[in-house]
């Protein structure tokens, strides 16, 4: 039976081939030596019948096997047809990335990260096979779009007789749109399409409006834009429409304090995100908005109470340059007791709590680095403490504090993250009251 299953498969594997040997090295052999026989045999002698029988057994296996011997030849030429492959990559994806095509299969090549905490980045490898040679001016269709966003860009990737072509998606601040550029490869490999938007594929949105963004909807999606939580996609969204609106229109949202936070803070953290894209229009509005962002700022400073103090939390939010010009711009005789001191706390940059929003699959991460002596062990100790209770995890506290000191007991650095801005500044607070630095980091390698 084995015997048999081995044949079966040499059969599918080789085709026509192994009918022709079959037939000619044995039944044609066969038929032959059977005809012989018949032929010689004297008792009793064959009659010519029996003679006829086995000649035309003969001729028949014969010719079929001469048959089988051109068509299997013929298959082989078939079969050995040259099989034409493209491949390449598409590199340092983020986890709000997507690409997807109907022309190239893809596959994920995860990177490694320095540490367990760091974003998690990934190739996208890619494949098109066809049994043809490819031409000079063949393309192929990729779109892209980023997690929670309804739009979609449409790219295409060049065919190039490199062995390997490599691109990275970058956001075009001049055209406004995503496009894919070459690493180290000739720029005419490279042919970026135009952002198409998904009101174009799907027929149920409305094709009158022109803004995604309604002053009804207006706290609804600030409410989204100062949440964490809420894709990356979605937020881009959500600025494309407040671009739309002129200044005056944007007014109430600039001067909108939530018990969150206020819009101000939340657009300039957004103005510093990893994604280019969303970090480019967040950007854009402040800049749009910005007399107004200076004079409602000016005008609480002068104010008395909680006024006051929303807007100092504000400054303290923001980069130290742009709150000095909007203390600078306050008049002399508007001033009191408060602006010497406030001014001069404005001045030390480590009074400043400068966020930056790692995009990640489940949210914006909120990235803090602690640094410390390895030889204070009062330190070591406060902080293992600290980040034993505050962090999500279930090691126990000598795991953790053998985590804090590392192998050699002289590690003095430590990246810890959640997807929570409050979470970042009260942990910032309790690094340093352990006698320790404190900064907030910009993730994006």
């Amino acid at each position: 039976m084995e015997y048999l299953a081995k044949l079966t498969q040499l059969a599918f594997q080789f085709g026509p081939f192994m009918f022709a040997l079959l037939f000619t090295l044995y039944i044609s052999r066969w038929g032959y030596r059977k005809y012989n026989e018949v032929n010689v045999r004297t008792s009793p002698p064959a009659s010519d019948k029996e003679k006829n029988t086995m000649w035309i057994y003969f001729l028949a296996s014969t010719v079929l096997g001469f048959i089988l011997v051109i068509v299997s030849i013929y298959w082989w030429f078939q079969s050995q047809k040259a099989t034409y492959v493209f491949t390449g990559k598409i590199s340092d994806l983020s986890e709000v990335e997507e690409v997807v095509s109907n022309e190239l299969y893809f596959k994920q090549e995860l990177l490694s990260r320095l540490e367990e905490n760091l974003p998690q980045k990934r190739n996208e490898l890619f494949v098109f096979i066809q049994n043809r040679p490819f031409e000079t001016n063949q393309s192929f269709r990729v779109r892209y779009f980023k997690q929670g966003s309804k739009n979609e860009e449409s790219m295409s990737i060049n065919y190039s007789p490199e062995p390997e072509v490599e691109y990275y998606v970058d956001y075009d601040t001049t055209a406004q749109r995503s496009v894919l550029k070459p690493v180290n490869q000739p720029s005419a490999f490279l042919m970026p399409g135009m952002t198409v938007y998904a009101q174009d594929f799907t027929q149920n949105l409305s094709s009158g409006s022109k803004s995604i963004l309604k002053v009804d909807f207006k706290d609804e999606q600030i409410a989204r834009l100062q949440n964490e939580g809420t894709a990356v996609g979605t937020k881009i969204d959500i600025l494309d429409g407040l671009d739309r609106l002129s200044k005056e229109e944007l007014t109430p949202y600039i001067e909108t304090i939530t018990e969150k936070e206020s819009m101000i803070t939340t657009l300039l953290d957004l103005s510093r995100h990893t994604d280019k894209e969303l970090s480019f229009k967040a950007q854009k509005i402040v800049d749009k908005t910005s007399p107004t962002i200076s004079s409602f700022l000016a005008e609480n400073l002068v104010k008395s109470g909680s006024s006051r103090e929303q807007a100092t939390s504000i400054l303290f939010r923001m980069e130290q340059e742009r709150a000095q010009q909007i203390l600078s711009s306050i008049p002399r005789a508007s001033t009191g007791a408060w602006y010497p001191q406030l001014s001069q706390n404005i001045s030390d940059s480590s009074n400043l709590k400068i966020l930056f929003p790692t995009g990640s699959s489940k949210g914006d991460r909120y990235y803090v680095k602690a640094l410390w002596d390895p030889g204070n062990s009062e330190s070591v100790e406060c902080l293992t403490k600290l980040f034993h209770s505050s962090l999500s995890h279930n090691r126990s506290y000598e795991e953790e504090l053998a985590l804090m000191q590392g192998k050699d007991k002289d590690r003095k650095t430590r990246w810890v993250y959640w997807y929570s801005k409050s979470w970042a500044l009260s942990i910032a607070d309790g690094i340093k009251k352990c006698g320790a630095e404190a900064s907030f980091e910009s993730i994006k390698d």
